[in-house]
């Protein structure tokens, strides 16, 4: 860390992750911890409760994956296939299995399974398959946490802001809400993980490796965060603030699709959510080609009501009128 002319102004050096300048508040991420132990994790109840998360994360991930190939980033999607498949490999079932008929639960049964793979990307002489570890450890946490009862996302933040945390699993990166998040950094991380790739994909300015982060900050606190320069600037002056170009503008053009001979084109578009429709009615679109309707619910802990999928997407569909 380096100090500018003010002590308070300091400016924290990592990675560069993910390009992009943004000026907010902190948003300081708080990481649920899971007790030493839950009930019915144990014995033949613990080994079906276990079948049942892995499918429940399969769907998770399932959906998350379908997100981003909805927002153009079809290649890093396949960072959550990956995971997907991890799930779908007997080893794991069966592993977790032998230990949990030796008396262990189910969720340190799955950790110790999966911790020599992870093990051996740790100890590969390539740096890319170092940070693949991540995933397997992402894997691992999801199943646990679904074990538990517990949430992989904390609530929210009430205003657009920079995440602070120790580190960002891939799966809890897909899973961020742009119109909130507007930008991280972690004190863990590298630029080639998967979490600063997907970064890129989502247009989320990253900074990642910073060492000390979360003591230096406070939740609220306005930072600077550059992901070109890898530097998180603390409480910047106002010439700083107003130097950071603000969020992209929405694409204007109402105007029909027409060919040069004449003819008229009729253009759909993917939509996750009423964010996408909002845009895609701005930029001219004609219809929503594929609504991705799963993830209007993405995150929730509960199956929705009727009343409030009718909600959902009545507003997509307004968003898209008179069309």
């Amino acid at each position: 860390m380096t100090s500018a002319s003010s002590p308070a102004r300091a400016i924290l050096q990592g990675i560069p992750a993910a390009p992009g300048r943004v000026a907010a508040p902190i948003w300081c991420w708080t990481e649920v911890s899971l007790s030493a132990s839950a009930p019915g994790l144990t014995g033949p109840a613990g080994l079906e409760r276990l079948r049942r998360v892995i499918e429940q994360v399969k769907d998770d991930l399932a959906a998350k994956t379908a997100r981003l190939q909805a927002y153009g980033a079809t290649a890093e999607a396949g960072i959550l296939e990956a995971q997907g498949l991890m799930l779908d490999d007997p080893a794991l079932l069966d592993g977790a299995t032998a230990l949990v008929n030796q008396g262990r639960p189910a969720d340190d049964a799955v950790a110790e399974t999966m911790a020599p793979f992870a093990e051996m990307l740790r100890a590969s002489d390539d740096p890319v398959f170092q940070a693949r570890a991540a995933d397997v450890v992402d894997v691992v946490e999801q199943v646990r946490r679904a074990l538990h009862g517990t949430a992989g996302m904390p609530p929210p933040p009430s205003e657009p802001s920079v995440l602070v945390a120790r580190d960002l699993a891939p799966s809890q990166t897909a899973g961020l809400d742009r119109a909130l998040v507007v930008g991280f950094a972690t004190e863990q991380g590298s630029a080639t993980a998967h979490t600063a790739i997907l970064a890129r994909a989502l247009g989320l300015p990253a900074v990642v490796g910073i060492a000390g982060l979360v003591d230096a900050v406070r939740d609220g606190q306005l930072v600077l965060l550059d992901g070109d320069q890898g530097t998180v600037l603390i409480d910047p002056p106002p010439d700083a603030i107003r130097a950071v170009r603000g969020p992209a503008p929405v694409l204007a053009d109402a105007a029909p699709a027409v060919t040069r001979d004449g003819r008229r084109v009729e253009v759909g578009c993917n939509a996750a959510g009423l964010e996408d429709a909002q845009r895609a009615a701005a930029a001219g679109a004609d219809g929503i080609g594929l609504l991705r309707s799963e993830f209007l619910f993405l995150g929730s802990e509960r199956l929705p009501t009727e009343a409030e999928q009718v909600d959902i997407l009545t507003a997509v569909t307004s968003a898209m009128s008179p069309r």
